[in-house]
């Protein structure tokens, strides 16, 4: 499984070429922040994000780039927008989420729940992040499919409600495409709508990108549900004001990429499982011989099981939560008790 080389990573690069390109977004991003607070969420909108846009444009004296703009249609003006700002989001905390190698197909492969509640992506770790993605494609009009080496995701707002934009990182002529999806109802319902408002879509179509955004949101709903996130330097956050003495308070950005390796305990576990399921280790006789289940959703009911009087409360009375279950190896050692090895490329 291919890897990145953090000291020369792609997202970075396309930063600082993106910095370059647009010498004036960052300090308009954080004039506009200033002007029009933010929802907590999220470090940038795509609206302010194109008050940011116009304002970098401005200053730089890129007039006939703004005439452009003018014309376009709103979807377009989206699609020209969202990736400067993506990466003025991510350019706050440059966080890079590795799956653990063996952890990452059986994400990938998990079979699509549509009835799974969006909003529980709320709870990024950061504003913005970037999950490495190796392997994965999407289809393109040529009928090519494109290599998808990683994605951007972080939260929107539109006024009405919150969004997930998901920037895909590709090795297309257009670098950065989009999508973006209503936290509202279920994943099923959110498809459809996004493929609603980004130009429709037969069903054909949505059943081609339907796989590479199931992929994404497993890999995302794995990395909001789970504490098995490990680093050289603390945990994944958004940074935080300081005082400076001309300036007042201030917040600055990442002084590089932070790479976060995700799932090296589960790691550990499943590639036990798999060694051990490959020399057959065990017996009929034994016991159920150490195996991988495969991950799925899984309804947990919380809550008191009883009333004041002592009667019990009828399970569809009880609180359910829908939780995504990471591959579970059958069998083993508890995973909270293997070690974590991060295996370098």
């Amino acid at each position: 499984m291919a890897q990145f080389n953090p000291k020369t990573h792609r997202a970075r690069d396309l930063l600082e070429e993106t910095g370059r390109r647009l010498p004036y977004l960052w300090s308009a991003a954080e004039k506009i922040r200033l002007e029009f607070p933010q929802p907590e969420v999220c470090f940038l909108t795509d609206h302010a994000g194109g008050q940011a846009l116009v304002l970098a444009l401005e200053m730089a004296g890129e007039h006939r780039v703004l005439d452009s703009l003018r014309r376009m249609s709103p979807i377009e003006i989206s699609h020209a927008v969202m990736p400067g700002t993506t990466l003025a989001c991510w350019r706050m905390t440059q966080g890079i989420y590795r799956i653990d190698p063996a952890l990452y197909p059986a994400l990938i492969d998990t079979p699509p729940i549509d009835e799974v509640p969006m909003d529980m992506l709320m709870h990024l770790p950061e504003w913005c992040v970037y999950v490495e993605t190796p392997g994965l494609t999407m289809p393109s009009s040529a009928g090519t499919p494109i290599e998808v080496p990683g994605f951007w995701a972080r939260l929107d707002h539109d006024g009405s409600r919150y969004l997930l934009s998901a920037s895909m990182d590709t090795n297309s002529s257009n670098r950065i495409i989009n999508i973006s999806l209503p936290l509202m109802g279920s994943i099923s319902s959110a498809l459809e709508e996004s493929m609603r408002e980004w130009g429709g879509g037969t069903p054909e179509k949505r059943a081609l990108i339907r796989p590479v955004v199931t992929a994404v949101l497993n890999l995302l709903l794995y990395i909001v549900s789970t504490t098995d996130i490990s680093g050289k330097r603390g945990e994944p956050g958004n940074p935080v004001p300081v005082r400076t003495r001309r300036h007042g308070w201030r917040m600055f950005p990442a002084d590089g990429p932070r790479m976060w390796n995700v799932g090296v305990r589960m790691g550990s576990a499943l590639r036990r499982a798999y060694e051990a399921e490959s020399i057959g280790y065990g017996s009929e006789h034994a016991g159920v011989r150490p195996h991988i289940r495969r991950a799925h959703w899984h309804t947990i009911l919380s809550g008191a099981r009883k009333r004041t009087d002592g009667s019990e409360i009828p399970p569809a009375d009880r609180r359910r939560d829908l939780r995504w279950m990471p591959p579970i190896p059958v069998n083993l050692e508890s995973v909270d008790n293997l070690p974590a090895v991060i295996r370098r490329a």
